[in-house]
């Protein structure tokens, strides 16, 4: 979970407050096989007003080839709830669900640790304009800290295309 504010270069102040929160369960089904089930629960204000609210929940499956890769099978599905009116065909509310799969690599006795995957997503919204599908790749490092710390670069290239054609 999180807390994220943030400033834009046309507002002298924060004007949008992005609290965020996540239960992440892991267990060992097998020798090489961890079975992962995350939800996370998403609200945002935009100006001190209500602006959105998203559940997501992720079960995956891992197996871990060796000490050092292993390779994770998600799928998700996510509801969002946007509180401004808006006409019929705009309403960004809406139903995603997608489909990852990720290649972790273990470096240095797990204190260092790599990943890279891919992704596909869909969204069904309740207006059409925000209909859509997304694919994309992810690479990031994550590095273990004193303190029990843990700090982490990922990126995503990311190419979406709407079913609307405006």
């Amino acid at each position: 979970g999180g807390i994220q504010w943030v400033a834009y270069d046309t507002t002298s102040v924060a004007n949008l407050l992005d609290v965020t929160a996540g239960l992440d369960v892991r267990s060992w089904l097998a020798d090489d096989w961890m079975g992962r089930v995350q939800l996370d629960f998403d609200s945002a204000r935009l100006g001190g007003e209500a602006f959105r609210t998203a559940w997501q929940l992720r079960p995956s499956l891992t197996w871990r080839e060796s000490e050092v890769t292993a390779t994770e099978l998600g799928v998700s599905f996510a509801v969002a709830d946007y509180a401004f009116p808006l006409p019929a065909s705009l309403d960004r509310d809406a139903l995603s669900y997608a489909v990852d799969l990720t290649q972790h690599f273990s470096i240095a006795d797990g204190k260092l640790r790599a990943l890279v995957g891919g992704f596909a997503r869909w969204d069904v919204a309740d207006g059409e304009e925000f209909n859509g599908h997304s694919a994309g790749l992810r690479a990031g490092v994550a590095a273990r800290l004193p303190a029990k710390i843990e700090a982490e670069v990922l990126y995503a290239l990311i190419a979406d295309e709407s079913d609307h054609a405006s």
